[in-house]
């Protein structure tokens, strides 16, 4: 019975917000239907999801996936109204700067990595993934191997234009609150790909599923702001890269598990972050905490690179456990630390909300930037903590900084 909590939870949740909003969609509701979904995926695949061969999930760990989840995101609602508006931004041109140089990047990026994607795509997909994990036969990338003085710059740039929601909440914002061209807006988008690229080399379906999810969530961001003419460019936008993406993720899909049981699919995509939470929480328990996942780039720079993958990969061989898998941001920050350090994340989560709390209907870019980041976490969340990487983290210090000092300047 435990396997239905999720579903009906957070579709009662999703409901309830939903009224009480006055029938109008936001990011909360986003949230609460993300992880409804997911709960939905999980009924089906329960019993044929054999990863860590189990098929019983007991009360406390699903209390507690819920009710984390629900109280993370119960805050996170507290921070704007149901009606708000988004003010300019005193220096405009910043997005130009930021169209221009993210697009030419990731055209850069995209002709340096050609010969990787082409691979992907028309390779065995199975047999490309499953070298991702075998020492002898190491993928590398068209960077692998440059001089470290042509490295550095590179990885800061795949640092700072990696988060793909950051480019494109910059890019609504341009088209929609500051009545910019719509080229900037399309350069912004096309420069947030890089991410999408990067996760190709990787034969990864994650980081298309994390584009997708971040697009539409700028979208119900800003949709109450949008004239009739401009939501039916996004919606264009919009249903072309979906094609294009749920092509890929269905590619990659069929090539990695085709030939598998049912439950190895995208219903186990979707579904499996539940199941794998509840077991690991009743079955697991790391040798050795770290916070690796929780403070990423500084763990990054104390340890000279030491990054959340091979850590997973040392901790699997250590315990006999694949972690390898979803598991949400509770379960991805337990699995790496222990439950301690789970609730003091999810403390310390909540006392961001209140700090940015703004009871005020006027926000400003900064305003948004937190409160979708704070939003992202959770609904980017439903399959690993999305920032458990030192690039992720770093793009949000440095885009943080990035506004408010050009607020100032102006």
């Amino acid at each position: 019975m435990m396997i239905y909590v999720p579903f009906i939870f957070f579709l009662l949740l999703f409901l309830v917000h939903y009224i009480h909003n006055k029938k109008k969609l936001d990011l909360i509701c986003y949230i609460y239907a993300i992880y409804s979904f997911s709960g939905f995926c999980s009924i089906f695949i329960y019993d044929s999801y054999d990863h860590f061969g189990f098929n019983e999930i007991n009360f406390i760990p699903a209390f507690l996936y819920c009710f984390l989840i629900w109280l993370c995101t119960y805050f996170v609602s507290q921070i704007t109204g149901s009606s708000y508006l988004i003010k300019s931004y005193p220096y405009p041109t910043l997005f130009k700067y930021l169209a221009w140089i993210s697009s030419l990047y990731f055209i850069f990026y995209f002709y340096m990595a050609s010969g990787r994607v082409v691979e992907v795509l028309t390779g065995d997909i199975g047999e490309l993934r499953g070298q991702l994990f075998t020492a002898k036969d190491e993928v590398t990338t068209w960077m692998t191997g440059l001089n470290p003085t042509l490295t550095l710059p590179l990885a800061l740039l795949n640092f700072i234009f990696g988060t793909p929601w950051i480019l494109q909440l910059m890019a609504f914002h341009c088209f929609i609150v500051e009545k910019m061209k719509l080229k900037y807006m399309l350069l912004l988008l096309l420069g947030s790909c890089l991410g999408v690229v990067i996760s190709i080399e990787g034969v990864d379906r994650s980081g298309v599923a994390y584009w997708l999810m971040s697009l539409l969530g700028c979208y119900i961001l800003f949709r109450p702001m949008m004239d009739h003419g401009q939501r039916k460019i996004f919606n264009k936008i919009g249903l072309f890269f979906l094609v294009l993406f749920a092509s890929y993720l269905f590619i990659i899909t069929i090539g990695r598990f085709g030939e598998k049981d049912s439950g190895d699919s995208l219903l186990s995509y979707f579904g499996q972050s539940y199941i794998n939470f509840c077991y690991l929480f009743d079955n697991y328990e790391c040798p050795f905490p770290t916070l690796t996942c929780v403070i990423p780039f500084t763990t990054y720079v104390i340890m000279g690179g030491y990054t959340i993958v091979p850590l997973q990969a040392y901790l699997t061989s250590l315990t006999g456990f694949d972690i390898g898998v979803f598991y949400t941001f509770l379960g991805h920050i337990y699995v790496t630390s222990n439950f301690y350090v789970v609730l003091l994340y999810c403390l310390f989560f909540i006392i961001m909300t209140i700090k940015f709390r703004k009871n005020k209907q006027l926000l400003s870019l900064f305003d948004i930037f937190i409160y979708f980041f704070l939003c992202s976490v959770l609904f980017l969340g439903v399959f690993t903590h999305y920032y458990a990487g030192a690039g992720k983290t770093f793009s949000i210090i440095f885009y943080g900084l990035l506004i408010c000092k050009y607020k100032r300047i102006r």
